[in-house]
């Protein structure tokens, strides 16, 4: 599903598993961390340029419209 060119970023706890289908697909993440690796993962993707960590305390309809702004929009 990823590698289909209608699809224009993706939403994910950020696992291993996400995170190199993604890349592979090159598709933008939007990563909203739970537990474990997901939180250092975030920070990575976010460091690197190609995504956008959002915590899970802090989503509302403005955090969200401004991470999915950042991933459509942002040229990195």
């Amino acid at each position: 599903m990823l590698a289909d060119n209608r699809l224009k970023a993706f939403i994910t706890h950020g696992g291993q598993n996400s995170l190199l289908e993604a890349a592979y697909a090159g598709v933008p993440l939007i990563i909203v961390p739970f537990f474990a690796d997901q939180f250092h993962n975030g920070q990575s993707v976010k460091r690197q340029g190609f995504g956008y960590q959002l915590l899970r305390e802090n989503i509302n309809k403005d955090s969200m419209k401004k991470a999915i702004d950042i991933v459509l929009h942002d040229k990195k």
